[in-house]
């Protein structure tokens, strides 16, 4: 037996995961990295890879200060410090296993492997943002963004989306003195609620109806690009934030430099042709059954280094 061809022991040896392959699941993903220039619709995020150990504890600020203005000789304000508490992060592996036929693999007219590999990169991506946005935080599974305490929600009381709403969960935000960035702050939300807000009436601007533009249906009242450039916010739109009156179905607004997401090591995406796995009770042993095992797993985890960075707007009719 030897390495190459695969057929003669190249299954046995582990690949090494090439950069595309983590660039490629990075781009399935609405969460870009802060200190790249991120493409429209996605949240510059911190994101710290190579991690070792079995946790990761740092503290972070729950609260600011408020500085006042004083006469010359005046009294200055004497404020308690910035408040400050301590996040754990451990590794919550997400992980998935395909079996595949040998015979598949040799007579395909397609490459399986490379799409195989495409395709698992991408959708571990995809799983992992659904489970930092939704996950429930039992068990083994990531505690995501809507049921993490430490985000404020507001209550919309069913009422319809307007400017006045977007501009009270943006000033919630200010309100707690937290410093936003110039390039930093957005909304995640569902796709549908992005088309809510680029007709909602704001300054002067009406939203344009059928009657006055019949290329309406084709042509939005702003592109992703214009809608950004007049808000001055980026607009993350994701399927996992949905459109009903639940935390789940509402928007997220926050300077996302403040987020972190960890990797413990990178995602890895391993081969063999002699493992058994369980799938859904049944026992497919790989070497007996003549398959292929390629199983990609990443350990991930994620928190808020700033909460109050962070306002949550749930209730919201559709």
């Amino acid at each position: 037996m030897t390495t190459a061809p695969n057929s003669s022991g190249g299954w046995l040896v582990q690949p090494v995961i090439a950069d595309e392959i983590i660039g490629l699941a990075r781009a399935s993903m609405v969460f870009g990295m802060l200190g790249q220039e991120p493409r429209t619709g996605r949240l510059p995020v911190s994101q710290i890879t190579g991690l070792r150990g079995s946790s990761l504890t740092f503290p972070r600020q729950t609260s600011g200060m408020t500085p006042e203005s004083k006469a010359e000789m005046g009294l200055a304000k004497v404020v308690d410090g910035p408040r400050l508490d301590a996040v754990t992060l451990n590794p919550h592996e997400v992980a998935v296993i395909v079996p595949v036929s040998k015979n598949l693999l040799a007579n395909a007219s397609m490459n399986v492997e490379a799409w195989l590999r495409n395709e698992l990169a991408t959708e571990l991506a995809t799983e992992v943002q659904k489970l930092i946005i939704t996950g429930s935080g039992g068990g083994a599974v990531i505690q995501g963004m809507i049921n993490d305490p430490a985000l404020a929600w507001t209550n919309g009381a069913a009422a319809v989306l307007e400017a006045t709403r977007l501009a009270d969960q943006m000033g919630a935000v200010e309100d707690r003195n937290e410093l936003l960035g110039v390039d930093t702050t957005g909304f995640l939300l569902s796709p549908k609620r992005v088309r809510n807000v680029k007709q909602i009436h704001i300054a002067g601007y009406t939203p344009q109806t059928k009657t006055d533009n019949p290329g309406f249906l084709t042509n939005p009242f702003w592109s992703d690009a214009q809608l950004e450039a007049f808000t001055g916010q980026k607009w993350a739109k994701t399927t996992h934030m949905l459109t009903d009156l639940t935390k789940a179905g509402g928007q997220i607004f926050g300077d996302w430099r403040h987020m972190l997401i960890a990797f413990w090591d990178q995602m890895a995406i391993e081969v063999s042709d002699s493992a058994t796995v369980n799938q859904n009770g049944t026992l497919i042993h790989a070497f007996q059954q003549g398959c292929v095992m390629f199983k990609a797993s990443v350990p991930v985890d994620w928190a808020f280094k700033r909460p109050g960075a962070f306002q949550g707007l749930y209730n919201i009719a559709v």
